[in-house]
């Protein structure tokens, strides 16, 4: 396990003691996040039209 993955998984579980949540249920809201603010396929709901608009010069 590298040193970069350790202190990620040792943060993980900081933030999870201080919250009182487990580990993996602050990760999975991290990525949840950060996926609906990316759009794409790991959204949390649908896209609005606005969203799936491509304009000129987008490509």
């Amino acid at each position: 396990m590298t040193d970069v993955y350790q202190a990620y998984l040792g943060q993980m579980h900081a933030w999870a003691d201080e919250l009182g949540m487990a580990a993996e249920d602050i990760e999975f809201l991290i990525f949840q996040s950060m996926a609906d603010d990316r759009g794409g396929q790991w959204t949390s709901g649908p896209r609005t039209a606005e969203e799936d608009t491509v304009e000129e010069g987008d490509d």
